[in-house]
């Protein structure tokens, strides 16, 4: 398996694959910039990571996290976008609605 070396660490750092992967799922749920080309490659390399079956169970289940968590923080981007969008264009952002509640003395 190829490691683009954007992500990964020189192996003099001391820092294993896994905890690379831990460091870049903290980055993601932390909300700390990520290089735009890094966000092109890390999801093709936690998909080796998952996809390859020799490494263990814990590091494929770490690789599954940060897929999820780049693709929350995807998700939480395009509804804020949404958002933004409809807050310029004068439209509203939240439906709310009321409702008439009506309670019985019953007894």
């Amino acid at each position: 398996m190829s490691q683009s070396p954007d992500i990964m660490p020189d192996p003099s750092s001391g820092l294993s694959t896994i905890e690379s992967v831990r460091l870049v799922h903290r980055a993601v749920v932390n909300g700390w910039d990520i290089k735009p080309e890094w966000k092109q490659v890390i999801p093709k390399f936690a998909m080796q990571i998952l996809a390859d079956t020799s490494r263990k169970e814990r590091d494929r289940l770490r690789a599954m996290e940060l897929i999820r968590a780049m693709e929350r923080d995807n998700l939480d981007a395009a509804v804020a976008y949404d958002k933004i969008n409809r807050l310029e264009s004068g439209q509203t952002t939240e439906n709310v609605g009321t409702i008439t509640l009506s309670f019985d003395k019953g007894g």
